[in-house]
């Protein structure tokens, strides 16, 4: 039995789901069954009981949780302990942000990095295109990154029951555009605009380049810019039209600017942890998830 398995036990426990563990856990709900059955494989005995009100603990699974809340608690006791011992070596890690996520959990990561005085962060920031590639090559250790899942290496689990999972897309344009004043707009109707965009290493930066093809608007992409503020200071001069998240608003005042939702089934972007799959899933990343949820 290995501590990584007690620890899936006893969330599986709390939880009394599977699946509600594996999004606290930010692991997989398979990955979690898996451990289970190697743990009941290993004593022959067997830790639940499927009924009605969801899952019992047997005689033997109650046994296990109650000692090894003990086993477990005296474990990170030891652990901690024995990183604050430390005195010249610290544990490095990288973490992956977009702009929007590096703005939205700041605090939290700030939290985490005082939190965890032994462990050297380093924060990079990029679009989720190119920090996915980035962390399939190894130059991450994890992110916060959105979804879709472009590289097959690594996962990405969704970000629940926290306060920010996703972000909406905006069609930002000047208040005198002539579709400023609309709920909604879509593709459609931005064929005869003239855009700015971001890059190909953020999300709609490729949305952008993806739907210019397909409704025949791509020379009318004038300038690519991956700072969203130049960009929003540039939409007047050329007139323009670009696609940004719509959580941006609260964090510009740049005048003269409508804000008008897209009307397309890619306009809302979830988020979430992501990691190599064969990443070692140490007890620093575990404590970077709990900081996050607290968002």
């Amino acid at each position: 039995m290995e501590m990584r398995q007690l620890k899936y036990f006893i969330a599986i426990v709390e939880a009394k789901s599977y699946s509600r563990a594996a999004e606290s856990l930010f692991v997989t709900q398979p990955t979690l069954t898996l451990s289970m059955q190697k743990l009941e494989k290993e004593f022959d005995i067997k830790l639940f009981d499927q009924s009605p009100n969801g899952l019992q603990l047997t005689d033997s699974g109650m046994f296990l949780y109650e000692n090894g809340i003990e086993i477990v608690r005296n474990f990170d006791y030891l652990v901690n302990h024995m990183h604050s011992q430390k005195q010249h070596t610290k544990e490095s890690i990288r973490i992956g942000l977009t702009v929007l996520s590096a703005m939205q959990f700041m605090k939290q990561i700030s939290q985490f990095i005082a939190n965890n005085q032994n462990v050297e962060v380093r924060l990079i920031q990029n679009g989720s295109h190119k920090l996915q590639k980035m962390l399939a090559d190894g130059e991450i250790d994890f992110g916060i990154l959105s979804f879709p899942l472009v590289e097959p290496s690594i996962e990405l689990l969704p970000l629940k029951n926290t306060n920010i999972e996703g972000y909406n897309v905006s069609v930002v344009m000047p208040s005198s555009n002539h579709l400023s004043d609309r709920d909604s707009v879509s593709f459609k109707d931005l064929k005869n605009e003239t855009f700015i965009s971001l890059s190909n290493d953020y999300m709609l930066g490729n949305l952008t380049e993806e739907q210019s093809f397909k409704f025949g608007f791509n020379d009318q992409i004038v300038f690519i810019e991956d700072d969203w503020k130049v960009l929003l200071h540039s939409l007047e001069n050329f007139n323009a039209v670009v696609l940004l998240p719509s959580e941006f608003k609260e964090y510009d005042d740049t005048p003269n600017l409508s804000w008008v939702p897209l009307e397309d089934r890619s306009n809302y972007y979830p988020i979430g942890i992501a990691r190599r799959k064969d990443m070692i899933v140490t007890d620093t990343y575990h404590q970077f998830i709990e900081a996050i949820k607290k968002n």
